[in-house]
């Protein structure tokens, strides 16, 4: 009995030992390097609660990296590819392809998602685009009112 009690109490040692041993080839004794410090889990502070108000607006001027890509700027056009309805354009068509639309909001996150790739435009450019794009859409402006916000705030 006394045995049996020693064994379990050698067990719950070893399992509270701060070491873990390292596995040897066969033949090969024990050294200093033999035994490490066990990996203790890293304990990261808890991250503040997100704020729920919006970030603030983007500020207004030139001095975005727009990463590979240049002119995030849009127009609004009377009847673009013959159509008679005005309608909103991506004016580089070359590195943002995208047809005409008649609701702003799906050329801005367009344009957004294009600054992250294939742009590879830095993150504040990236956030200050998708702020861009809310703080247009929050403006109720339409036509050539609100392209010219979105401009101005893309820089």
């Amino acid at each position: 009995m006394v045995r049996q009690e020693a064994f379990f109490l050698g067990v719950l040692l070893w399992q509270t030992l701060p070491f873990a041993a390292v596995a040897r080839p066969a033949g090969e004794g024990m050294d200093s390097q033999a035994l490490r410090p066990a990996q203790q889990p890293q304990r990261q502070s808890p991250s503040p609660s997100p704020d729920p108000s919006p970030p603030p607006p983007p500020p207004p001027g030139p001095g975005l990296d727009d990463g590979l890509c240049s002119d995030p700027s849009i127009s609004w056009k009377a009847g673009p590819g013959n159509g008679t309805e005005s309608a909103y354009v991506i004016n580089n068509q070359i590195k943002f392809p995208h047809g005409a639309s008649v609701t702003l909001d799906p050329l801005m996150v367009f344009i957004c998602n294009r600054l992250v790739s294939p742009c590879n435009a830095p993150r504040f450019t990236v956030d200050t685009c998708y702020a861009s794009e809310r703080q247009v859409w929050a403006s109720g402006l339409t036509g050539q009112a609100a392209a010219d916000l979105w401009n101005e705030l893309m820089g």
